[in-house]
């Protein structure tokens, strides 16, 4: 369960699956290469209390600019 969003879609089911847990060292940026394989469903992706840095869209490079989560959409 997500502690600082309601859940999307439906109840949340704190024991569904274990948690996805990586290990990052402070000060240092980590870049995460974001794809959506969904053939219908846009994803929200975000890292609770943690801004992200958008540098890239569809492999090409942008202006950065933060934000609290970033879309991705189907496809």
């Amino acid at each position: 369960c997500l502690p600082l969003r309601t859940s999307y879609f439906s109840e949340c089911q704190p024991m569904a699956h274990d948690l996805d847990e990586f290990h990052c060292h402070n000060g240092k940026y980590v870049r995460l290469r974001l794809i959506n394989a969904a053939s219908s469903t846009p994803l929200r992706f975000w890292i609770d209390q943690h801004p992200l840095l958008r540098v890239a869209r569809d492999s090409l490079p942008i202006e950065p600019y933060e934000k609290s989560y970033i879309a991705i959409p189907a496809g």
